[in-house]
């Protein structure tokens, strides 16, 4: 890995480009690009992507099932009366 002074240049809104170069056993070059990664706003996330991102980071956290719960609770966020119990998973246990 070499840092791209060129890339740097670009900004923090693109401190996440790459830029990729590899040689093949046979000596052809391969080159390729990527300034927008997924979940920029350029290339967002679905909603079933989102939460498959939060469930992947909040399970080992919070636990499955809470993270689970987690989840239902946001859905349905603007109906809730109470938000005690959505503040309370979010709580990271001790």
């Amino acid at each position: 890995m070499i840092p791209d002074e060129g890339i740097d240049a670009l900004g923090p809104m693109r401190r996440y480009t790459v830029r990729v170069e590899v040689e093949t056993r046979g000596g052809r070059t391969v080159q390729g690009t990527a300034a927008d990664r997924p979940g920029s706003p350029e290339f967002p996330l679905s909603d079933e992507q989102l939460t498959a991102k939060f469930l992947d980071l909040a399970a080992p956290v919070v636990g499955g099932v809470a993270a689970g719960r987690i989840v239902e609770l946001v859905a349905e966020l603007e109906g809730l009366a109470d938000t005690a119990q959505l503040t309370e998973l979010l709580r990271r246990p001790s």
